[in-house]
């Protein structure tokens, strides 16, 4: 990693977690997550806010083409990690029907992407996490109407750490390539 080498740093571990209560603090100085505070014990920064918005590949694409003009995603397979509640919300806000569409509740966020990648269904994620697709034009975004996420991503480290140089460094650097600074 260049922010370790830059720096001299020869230890450094990284785990990926979703919510802050999965976090053992034990080995780890700075977190990730897609949580909501508060974060008791914690020092926190949000780093940004999350706007969900519908991918799909583009070869599932033609198939879409008449859920624009009937506002109707039918027969189209939607992948999410949750109950459902964010394609619920997300349906109300673009004034589209779920009706006839299906559900498939994946394990992760990572593979909602990746099936949405192999043209498996839509999936309804942050820009943070398919920036480079999107880009790459591996992923399209068929639907403009976007909506905030119920939950946000925030950088956690243990009080007693948050003022030490090293990891202000490394939580400015992780804040900025979130952002896509």
């Amino acid at each position: 990693m260049q922010f370790a080498d830059a720096r001299g740093v020869s230890d450094l571990a990284m785990r990926s977690c979703i919510r802050a209560s999965d976090v053992q603090w034990d080995d780890v100085d700075l977190a990730v997550v897609y949580d909501n505070p508060p974060f008791n014990g914690l020092w926190w920064q949000v780093v940004s806010d999350v706007k969900l918005r519908t991918i799909c590949s583009p070869l599932l694409f033609p198939r879409l083409e008449g859920s624009h003009r009937d506002r109707k995603l039918r027969d189209v397979t939607l992948l999410h990690e949750d109950d459902g509640r964010e394609w619920t919300r997300w349906a109300a806000a673009a004034r589209i029907s779920l009706e006839g569409s299906r559900s498939v509740r994946v394990p992760s966020v990572a593979v909602a992407v990746a099936s949405a990648l192999q043209g498996q269904g839509m999936a309804l994620v942050s820009d943070v996490l398919t920036r480079s697709y999107l880009q790459e034009g591996r992923l399209i975004q068929p639907f403009a109407t976007a909506i905030p996420a119920s939950a946000g991503y925030y950088l956690l480290c243990p009080t007693e750490k948050a003022e030490a140089p090293l990891i202000q460094a490394l939580a400015h650097q992780i804040a900025a390539h979130l952002r896509g600074d």
